[in-house]
């Protein structure tokens, strides 16, 4: 299901936000994506 998808989410630290459109959002984006990918991978046990 969602759940350890969505505590994995919870517990990510987000870099600061900066302004609409500035590049350096997508730091924030980056951690999120990084945390599902490591919780994906932990899953399937690799």
């Amino acid at each position: 299901g969602f759940t350890p998808y969505q505590a994995a989410i919870s517990a990510v630290v987000l870099p600061p936000r900066y302004a609409r459109r500035d590049p350096r959002n997508l730091a924030r984006v980056k951690a999120v994506v990084d945390a599902l990918i490591a919780k994906k991978l932990s899953i399937m046990g690799k």
